[in-house]
């Protein structure tokens, strides 16, 4: 099992890899790749054999549908996965991950793996938290 500490650990590792949507390594990744790979790496491979092959840039409810089939809502803790919604869209298309204090994803507006505080505006747009495959919570 991972601790929440060696995940957040490993996340910083990626600071600065570029954003490349549906990307899942260190040479480009998008907001699930990141997650994906970053447990890839920790030797959780699961988070990268439910990620689809091929998604739009809004998935449509597909982050929330692969979710709900595959973990479970936690409440919010270090090394939980953040599902965000945008302004003005109806389903959750985005993801990151609290370290406790922060929270780091691959962000395209940034074009490049951020970490930054958690505070708003992303306290708002978080839809709900999850449990990662491998990870332990308490």
């Amino acid at each position: 099992m991972i601790a929440p500490a060696t995940l957040t650990t490993k996340a910083r590792e990626w600071l600065g890899v570029r954003f490349v949507h549906q990307g899942r390594t260190r040479f480009g990744c998008d907001c699930l790749g990141f997650i994906a790979g970053v447990l890839g790496e920790l030797g959780e491979p699961l988070a990268l054999k439910l990620l689809p092959s091929n998604y739009g840039r809004e998935p449509q409810g597909l982050l929330l549908e692969t979710l709900t089939k595959n973990c479970k809502q936690i409440p919010l803790q270090p090394g939980a996965l953040l599902l965000i919604e945008w302004p003005l869209s109806n389903f959750p298309s985005h993801a990151a991950l609290f370290t406790g204090a922060s929270m780091i994803h691959s962000y395209e507006a940034a074009a490049h793996v951020v970490e930054h505080g958690y505070r708003a505006p992303w306290l708002t747009r978080t839809v709900s938290t999850w449990a990662l495959p491998g990870v332990t919570y308490e």
